[in-house]
């Protein structure tokens, strides 16, 4: 039950209660994004701007709104297909001249477009708005780069299956995502047309959550001594590996219980050797060939495990 002391009160709480029942009925099915949307009314080619508060946001909404369908401004919510379930709630705003809290406005009161029916994420924008920039700059972000910004900006991914991998997939979609640096409202709606229309591309990456037979305790203890310390992958949401953007060995994106972690340098070569389990002296016979071992490497590998056990990556066996 929702009640308010004032109708502000109660629209405000109710608006919060109806976002969060619909981010519960779409848990482990949609991908959500914390992003405002808005349409291409003739197209319905969609794009999330995704970004921590004080990014512009609902800013951004009420100024492109104008021309662009009103989709959301709390949680962009994307289907396998990438077809995103519309939420044209009312809009969260600050009037100055009346007391908290934020006051709920409905889009056809602050004269937006309709979206729609059908809206389909085209473009993923991370927003960096800076007072400084004296015009807007748009960035292309890696896959990697993307999904570690956008992870924190979802609602339960950790229950989506293979949620990296989704993650992925709405990239290869949508283009990759694009950081747009900019300084007002204004500066999107000069930029944002162009990037509606670049098109998908070709998948790069590649799922490697594939869990090898561990041997037997008689096998663990003839590895390189019975007092040598086994260590084991531990068990993983997703794994994905992707080109690295300099050309170099490509990196890792995994997701463990505590959230996504990116992989570079010796770490994928760590986690790969790991398809069984093995100790240190067992990881460094099996990357060796792969990406070679200067002298004194021990304390850098060594260094290396432990931050992959400290992101709950590795175990002991």
């Amino acid at each position: 039950m929702v009640t308010g002391r004032t109708f502000r009160q109660f629209a405000a709480d109710l608006t919060s209660a109806i976002t969060l029942a619909g981010i519960t009925a779409g848990r482990g099915e949609l991908v959500m994004l914390h992003a405002a949307a808005l349409a291409d009314t003739g197209t319905g080619r969609t794009v999330a701007l995704v970004g921590r508060s004080g990014m512009g946001k609902t800013t951004a909404t009420r100024r492109l709104g104008a021309t662009l369908g009103y989709v959301t401004d709390e949680t962009v919510a994307v289907d396998g297909a990438g077809m995103i379930v519309p939420y044209a709630k009312p809009l969260s705003l600050i009037v100055e001249e009346l007391p908290a809290p934020k006051h709920q406005i409905g889009p056809d009161d602050l004269g937006l477009l309709v979206a729609p029916a059908s809206p389909t994420l085209a473009l993923v924008v991370l927003l960096d708005r800076k007072p400084n920039a004296s015009t807007p700059k748009v960035t292309p972000l890696s896959h990697a780069e993307a999904i570690i910004e956008l992870a924190p900006h979802t609602s339960s991914l950790c229950e989506v299956r293979q949620p990296v991998s989704r993650l992925c997939g709405i990239l290869d979609a949508t283009g990759g995502a694009v950081r747009v640096t900019y300084r007002e409202a204004g500066d999107l709606a000069v930029v944002l047309p162009a990037l509606l229309e670049q098109p998908a591309i070709r998948k790069t990456w590649r799922s490697v959550l594939h869990r090898g037979t561990e041997p037997s305790s008689e096998e663990h203890s003839h590895l390189h001594g019975a007092h040598s310390r086994v260590l084991k992958r531990a068990e993983l949401l997703d794994a994905v590996e992707i080109p690295s953007p300099n050309g170099q060995d490509p990196e890792l994106i995994v997701m463990t219980g505590q959230g996504v972690v990116r992989l570079s340098g010796i770490g994928p070569a760590i986690w790969h050797a790991l398809a069984t389990p093995c100790d240190l002296v067992g990881i460094s016979e099996r990357i060796a060939p792969h990406i070679g071992l200067p002298g004194g490497y021990e304390s850098h590998l060594l260094e290396s495990v432990e931050k992959l056990r400290s992101h709950g990556i590795l175990l002991d066996a």
